[in-house]
């Protein structure tokens, strides 16, 4: 999470009605609280989140979630409702065993091609849109990119510098 300091005018920390507070989520998403409380993206919609999908899971819901991550257990058309004009989505499709998952975007989206798992399971595709309000539309996607987890930390820390050797003195 990525953090912004806002110098206010006022009370800091207490919204007076009218006025938000803005914070600056995941990937830079812009977000908004108002005086309730409640949070918003920039787009005027649901906070963009992420949903770790079931296997059987079709409905990709991404008028709700910014990006969703699925393993499918048989080849699948995925559908959606559509999220508001300018809103960005990415889907994640882990592959498992060695049998091939044919994906078809269906209802909600406008892909440039099905997607094929192939036969190597632990592989990760993305496949990313934008919105324009009525389709979401595809802008890119990835091969098969192998899965490796490290460990996170908030702060890591420097690599240590290496000693210099000594230096030789002109004459010695």
């Amino acid at each position: 999470m990525r953090s912004l300091r806002l110098r206010t005018t006022g009370n800091p920390g207490k919204a007076r009605k009218g006025q938000y507070i803005v914070a600056i989520g995941n990937h830079g998403q812009l977000q908004f609280i108002d005086e309730q409380g409640t949070v918003t993206d920039a787009g005027g919609g649901a906070p963009a989140t992420f949903a770790d999908l079931d296997k059987a899971a079709t409905d990709m819901a991404l008028e709700r979630y910014g990006a969703v991550r699925v393993t499918p257990s048989a080849s699948a058309t995925f559908t959606t409702a559509v999220p508001p004009g300018g809103h960005r989505r990415t889907v994640f499709i882990r592959s498992q065993g060695n049998t091939a998952r044919t994906i078809t975007f269906g209802t909600g989206f406008k892909p440039a091609a099905t997607l094929s798992t192939g036969t190597t399971g632990g592989r990760i595709f993305s496949v990313t849109f934008v919105s324009d309000g009525e389709s979401l539309y595809e802008t890119g996607r990835s091969g098969p990119m192998v899965v490796v987890l490290l460990e996170e930390r908030d702060d890591p820390e420097p690599a240590p510098k290496p000693k210099a050797a000594p230096r030789k003195r002109k004459g010695a």
